[in-house]
């Protein structure tokens, strides 16, 4: 993951360079099945990590272990359900979420260590669940990918 933070900085210097700025263009990502992998997971990791500067050292060990297992994953699902976004909760914890037609589904990586799932249906079904930094990440994160 720390060659992508190599490759933002590359392509930063590039389109701001003088010399080749004017020539440079910037490809496109196409995303396939199989192309929804390391370089797509690796800039989305870094740039979690740079907006949200206040991680500790727990929550990014947590978060590195879902992208890691989101690499896994992705060889399993259809990439389009990989629309996951980020925010944070009171400048502390690194909150997932995604939307799909059933509902919301949330991970929260706390500043202590812990890892809740919540899921709010559509349909008014609700399920919650406070996991330790132990917690079975694959399984989970079907859980997340699949409500």
């Amino acid at each position: 993951m720390e060659n992508s933070l190599n490759n933002l900085t590359n392509d930063l210097f590039l389109r701001q360079s003088e010399l080749f700025g004017e020539d440079y263009e910037e490809t496109g990502h196409i995303h396939t099945f199989n192309d929804l992998s390391i370089s797509d997971l690796d800039d989305w990791f870094n740039s979690v990590l740079t907006k949200f500067d206040f991680l500790n050292e727990i929550q990014i060990k947590s978060f590195q272990n879902f992208v890691i297992k989101l690499n896994y994953v992705l060889r399993q699902i259809d990439p389009n359900k990989l629309k996951i976004n980020d925010d944070s909760v009171e400048d502390s914890d690194l909150l997932l979420w995604r939307e799909s037609d059933k509902g919301i589904s949330m991970i929260t990586f706390d500043e202590f260590g812990q890892i809740a799932y919540n899921y709010v249906g559509k349909n008014g079904k609700k399920v919650k669940g406070v996991f330790n930094q132990d917690v079975d990440m694959e399984k989970l994160l079907y859980k997340f990918i699949s409500m």
